[in-house]
């Protein structure tokens, strides 16, 4: 097969790894445009943006020159610079005006209408296919007509997610009076929908608010740009989402909220070339940031899980809270008076504390609160075991029991290491750990047979620290015991002054004659 069969639903895949593959053998001699094909390629349009009209000349060359090698024709070019244009040798059309405002030249690229005169993005609204009436507020729209000119609005990076919100949740109310969808709406609805027609940085930080109301959720990133003439913030992308029509708490859906805004500055940083080098979240809910600083293991299942899937993606020091005032998404939960468009809005620039230094910003006050919301009522029980954890009667050979208690205190080592976010131990035992299980068998022992000589040796005099010794009575007490340094019980003997002899010689461990593992300790040194 020679040629691209057009409609099957391998087509788009196929096409694109011989795309790559193409690109790949150019990747040595043309880095930049081997960029350029393989991440800023969309099926068969290229949309890149660079710092000089010379680069991005130099680019649309080499890319033409790569898919030329494979038999591939990239034409139509745009740009916002008619150097560039008249360098890549397209001819200027007569552009179509798209803007209800203003006179402006506007390219479709991607599905978003841009400018190239300005550089600006512009929204196109399928006014003309409806008769005259319906613009001039002559008429009540049908459902069916609110739900073509909502749709017909392609907002892929949330510029005027605020507006659109608005949008949807009129639709739903629509929805929830039960007409039809070619009768007209009733007037309540209609005049909700009459009243809101339409360099290089040294540091470049992302910081994303979150917001919920009883009839949606709100997520903006703005991107805060820091150089040596200034500081410079502006939106990047946003996103709105509807309240489900079952009811709902406000600090779940707050919640849900700031698990959208994780997802949104999460794909934002995987999307973006340049390196973030700071990302701080806001929210004015102060059960959210509450459930996020404590152990969210304390609460429901639902805050649990979103909790968990928050804290994979950030810290919990990145949150911080802000008043209600302040908050930008704010503005796409609540409409009370009618959004600003300008292009001076906070929408569009972020609040006013961005554009100045830290020490001005909004203080976090959440970090040492608690809430009871959602929290889960839970019966603690302390039951002391006065058992071993291990039974020392179920096994029959020495190496095998020891091998399994320095297991287990391997395990409760790694327990509190855990707990503690230190490292844990792994792999085969080593020596230090077996000394510990042999050592914690012989106390074991000791104990069982001796617990009341055990308990006065551990015993020590107010003034003199000289230990205390068993009574006259006890089987032990010509045998002067005394507990080492790891609490085993050992009894002095006359060459404890020979500097010749070892500590084990000098000082034996006391060992009960009738314990199970006494037997198996000298089963397994007779054997």
């Amino acid at each position: 097969m020679k040629v691209m069969t057009f409609g099957a639903c391998c087509s788009p895949s196929s096409a694109q790894y011989v795309k790559n593959i193409n690109a790949e053998r150019f990747k040595n001699e043309y880095p930049a445009a081997y960029e350029a094909i393989t991440k800023s390629h969309y099926v068969d349009d290229m949309l890149i943006s660079v710092a000089s009209e010379g680069e991005a000349i130099q680019i649309a060359e080499d890319v033409k020159f790569v898919h030329a090698q494979g038999g591939f024709e990239i034409r139509n070019w745009i740009s916002n610079s008619r150097r560039v244009t008249s360098a890549l040798q397209e001819v200027d059309t007569k552009e179509k005006s798209l803007d209800l405002s203003s006179e402006l030249s506007t390219e479709k690229v991607l599905g978003m209408w841009w400018n190239t005169m300005f550089d600006v993005f512009t929204y196109k609204f399928g006014w003309t296919r409806y008769d005259g009436d319906l613009p001039k507020e002559q008429r009540h729209p049908t459902k069916r007509e609110v739900l073509r000119v909502l749709m017909t609005i392609f907002d892929p990076l949330g510029l005027i997610a605020h507006f659109l919100a608005y949008l949807k949740t009129l639709l739903q109310d629509i929805w929830r009076s039960g007409i039809g969808w070619d009768e007209e709406i009733d007037n309540n609805a209609f005049i909700k929908c009459v009243k809101y027609s339409l360099t290089e940085a040294d540091e470049v930080q992302l910081y994303t608010f979150v917001d919920a109301g009883k009839n949606g959720m709100a997520a903006v990133c703005f991107l805060r740009i820091a150089t040596k003439g200034g500081i410079h913030c502006s939106l990047f992308t946003s996103i709105t989402r509807v309240a489900q029509l079952k009811l709902t708490s406000i600090s779940r859906l707050e919640l849900q909220a700031a698990l959208i805004g994780t997802r949104l500055a999460r794909m934002v940083d995987d999307t973006l070339s340049i390196r973030i080098t700071k990302k701080l979240y806001w929210s004015d809910s102060r059960d959210v940031l509450c459930w996020i600083n404590s152990d969210h293991r304390r609460y429901t299942q639902f805050v649990g899980f979103r909790v968990t899937e928050i804290l994979e993606v950030t810290e919990a020091h990145d949150w911080r809270y802000i008043p209600s005032k302040q908050n930008v998404a704010d503005d796409g939960t609540k409409w009370d008076t009618q959004p600003d468009l300008s292009p001076q809005s906070r929408w569009f620039n972020g609040p006013d504390f961005l554009w100045t230094t830290e020490d001005e910003w909004p203080k976090s006050v959440i970090r040492n609160e608690s809430t009871d919301v959602e929290i889960v009522e839970n019966l603690a029980v302390h039951h002391v075991v006065s058992e071993s954890v291990v039974r020392v009667t179920d096994f029959s050979n020495w190496e095998r029991l020891r091998n399994v208690v320095a297991r287990v205190l391997r395990f409760t080592a790694n327990c509190q290491s855990k707990l503690r976010r230190q490292s844990t131990i792994t792999g085969p035992l080593v020596e230090s750990e077996l000394s510990a299980a042999e050592a914690y068998l012989i106390r074991l022992a000791q104990q069982e047979r001796y617990p009341e000589e055990f308990s006065i040796l551990n015993t020590k005099t107010n003034e003199e620290n000289i230990a205390v010794t068993p009574p006259r009575c006890s089987s032990l007490y010509k045998l002067t015991p005394r507990l080492d340094e790891r609490g085993i019980m050992r009894m002095r003997t006359r060459i404890a002054a020979c500097q010749y002899a070892t500590e084990d010689a000098k000082k034996p461990i006391i060992l009960p004659r009738t314990h199970h593992i006494t037997t198996l300790i000298i089963t397994h040194y007779h054997h």
